[in-house]
């Protein structure tokens, strides 16, 4: 379902935003986000992080809890720090800042 959400040129456009809410019981794109990237952040799963990270990209990213994505950029268990970069551009917070220095280098 997730992996829907990704747009591909050349490929009709996947799930709807509402479909994959419903798919997951969620009311808001998110609280999902925010719940799908916790379980894999706390079991070291890369596979879901980037799963994780679709759903946020796709369906707006909460920025309760910016630990989540700061811990991501120095994390070497995943394979998606490209997208952890994005999710940190967009906590537009100072306790980012280390972690983006980090990932340039």
């Amino acid at each position: 379902m997730i992996s829907s959400l990704v747009v591909v040129p050349g490929r009709p456009d996947g799930a709807s935003h509402e479909g994959v809410l419903r798919h997951f019981g969620a009311t808001g794109g998110r609280a999902l986000g925010l719940s799908l990237l916790r379980n894999p952040v706390e079991g070291r799963d890369g596979v879901d992080v980037e799963m994780a990270l679709i759903v946020c990209a796709r369906l707006g990213f909460s920025l309760d809890h910016p630990e989540l994505p700061i811990g991501l950029a120095s994390a070497h268990w995943h394979h998606k720090h490209e997208d952890g970069v994005s999710a940190l551009g967009k906590l537009q917070s100072p306790s980012a800042v280390y972690a983006l220095n980090y990932t340039t280098w």
